[in-house]
């Protein structure tokens, strides 16, 4: 839920997911890093991430379509589906294909369905 969400302070949703798809540790996470608003046992995403706990990250709130790498982490914020958003950013959204043995995430343009952003990985 996003941090202004009734639902981000429910002690029954979780705000932050970490689960494993075919082997690859995967975390999920509206924030890209603490907020005041998490609760007491929430983790810290970044910590998460730089400490080698997850292979992929997932994350939005920035509203900014981006792919990166932090330390052997994938990090994918898919953006936001707003028409009209005030920070800049048209529309996209994010897909993420798993193999046991590879991954691609790409994001695309939401009213073009362009490609934005993409990569792949294999295991290491």
């Amino acid at each position: 839920p996003g941090t202004r969400c009734p639902e981000y302070e429910n002690r029954y949703v979780d705000n932050r997911v970490c689960t494993s798809l075919l082997g690859w540790r995967m975390l999920f996470s509206h924030t890209p890093n603490t907020t005041p608003a998490d609760r007491l046992g929430d983790l810290n995403p970044q910590r998460y991430v730089t400490e080698g706990k997850c292979d992929i990250f997932c994350h939005g709130h920035t509203h900014t379509p981006t792919i990166n790498t932090v330390a052997d982490c994938l990090v994918i914020n898919p953006g936001h589906l707003y028409q009209y958003d005030r920070r800049g950013y048209d529309p996209s959204y994010g897909m993420l294909s798993v193999t046991t043995n590879s991954f691609r995430a790409t994001i695309y343009d939401a009213v073009s369905h362009q490609i934005i952003s993409t990569i792949e990985r294999a295991r290491s």
